[in-house]
């Protein structure tokens, strides 16, 4: 089993007109990664990009797809498929390397929708999380069992996403 490193960084950019959530995850060489990415919509088409060129992973009104997909993340790059009914279109990124550092972006067609993870990768060893860990919750978000800091972040970013549309219709 892999690595998993829970240090998540959170950041909010507010506009008039759109609400991002930018998250910073990080990981260590030959670990693993949840990038995450959700929507309250199923059935969606969600394409994940490194660096807004490379075709990292793409999801097709619920199918997987790797059509187009950049060989350095052939047989590394996996979703939830039983997630995405629940809105959920996380992506786990395995083998963890140096040049996986960067932008990753989550784009939901359907919502025009954009949803940026900053991957940073660490030297050395982080605490050893095993995939048993982690449970989904009823709205589909990865929390780890203790805290449930993902849950925590996915209300602040519906919160901030009311607000600025109530500002912005006020």
């Amino acid at each position: 089993l892999g690595c998993f490193c829970m240090k998540t960084l959170f950041y909010y950019n507010v506009s008039l007109f759109s609400v991002s959530l930018r998250v910073t995850v990080e990981g260590v060489i030959g670990g693993f990664v949840v990038l995450p990415c959700s929507s309250k919509k199923t059935q969606l088409t969600v394409n994940w990009r490194y660096g807004d060129r490379l075709i990292v992973y793409a999801i097709i009104k619920g199918k997987v797809s790797v059509e187009g997909q950049d060989p350095k993340y052939k047989n590394r790059a996996e979703s939830f498929p039983e997630e995405y009914l629940r809105g959920n279109f996380s992506l786990k990124l395995s083998d963890l390397q140096h040049t996986d550092a960067g932008k990753y972006q989550c784009y939901i067609i359907e919502e025009s929708d954009i949803q940026t993870v900053e991957l940073r990768i660490k030297v050395g060893t982080e605490k050893q999380i095993s995939e048993t860990e982690f449970v989904w919750s009823h709205d589909g978000l990865l929390l780890q069992q203790s805290p449930l800091f993902f849950l925590f972040v996915f209300v602040m970013h519906i919160f901030i996403k009311v607000s600025a549309f109530a500002v912005f219709f006020d």
